[in-house]
């Protein structure tokens, strides 16, 4: 039972990092859209001091192996380029 769940778990996460991939990649095609601006992390406001953890976007660019979120939005803008990290 245990390798079931096991295996389970694991697709889940593989559903949910496609998703999560595919979302991002509309998002940042798009950059007049509110959820653009969201992803930017360009909203005005002071931030609370807390202890750092990891961001959406910061699990994104870990997922893209990229560095700067300039380089992420590079690797978005070739909509075929991008789908094809969907499926690696």
């Amino acid at each position: 039972m245990k390798y079931l769940e096991r295996w389970e778990k694991n697709i889940l996460i593989d559903v949910i990092r496609e998703r999560r991939w595919k979302m991002v990649g509309h998002a940042m095609r798009h950059p007049e859209e509110l959820h653009n601006i969201i992803l930017e992390g360009m909203i005005e406001g002071k931030k609370t001091a807390r202890r750092p953890r990891n961001s959406y976007i910061g699990q994104i660019k870990c997922d893209a192996k990229v560095k700067t979120f300039k380089e992420l939005k590079e690797k978005a803008s070739n909509r075929l380029e991008w789908r094809s990290g969907v499926v690696n």
